[in-house]
């Protein structure tokens, strides 16, 4: 499994609801629409995201089968959801966003969890860096490069102790179906 994570922020002349209210039309659109390859979404309201500018930020987690899901997602955007994102796009500021691959747990959903995220000690060899790791609820790497974010996350309930870790607090705002 792999997710595509997507980091936004709400302008702030718009009010938290109203942008909240357009934001889980497009996924509850998103969802009607049948896309090979993609699983589910889902939205939370989040802090602590660093690479993100202040404000009230957003996190999107959108599973899908494989990277060859992501072009068939956006075909979709463009055939079927387009005036929905167009709506929620334009009260937004920016957006980032990540390609993750699941390397072990499993996603459960959560209506309040926090992310760990991390970078691999330089010099460390992958398999032992694996091996290092108590993993608790899923463990997600970031592939090729993509994204503003470290190399690795973990999703859990609680704040897991790893160095140069950053913490990002969620709380769910649309739960998958």
């Amino acid at each position: 499994m792999e997710a595509y994570v997507f980091w936004h922020r709400r302008d702030p002349r718009v009010e938290r609801e109203e942008y909240e209210k357009y934001l889980v039309r497009f996924h509850e659109s998103f969802h009607r629409v049948k896309v090979h390859g993609f699983l589910f979404s889902t939205s939370y309201r989040v802090s602590g995201v660093t690479w993100m500018p202040p404000g009230d930020v957003y996190e999107d987690w959108y599973f899908i089968e494989d990277s060859g899901a992501l072009d068939r997602l956006i075909e979709a955007v463009e055939r079927d959801t387009r005036s929905v994102h167009d709506e929620v796009a334009s009260l937004s500021l920016e957006g980032k966003g990540t390609l993750l691959a699941l390397k072990a747990g499993q996603f459960i959903k959560q209506r309040r969890d926090v992310v760990t995220w991390f970078p691999k000690p330089r010099g460390v060899p992958y398999e032992k860096f694996y091996a290092s790791l108590q993993i608790k609820g899923s463990l997600w790497r970031r592939l090729l490069a993509l994204g503003p974010s470290p190399e690795f996350c973990m999703v859990n309930l609680e704040r897991i102790t790893i160095p140069s870790s950053i913490h990002v607090e969620r709380e769910m705002i649309f739960p998958t179906p």
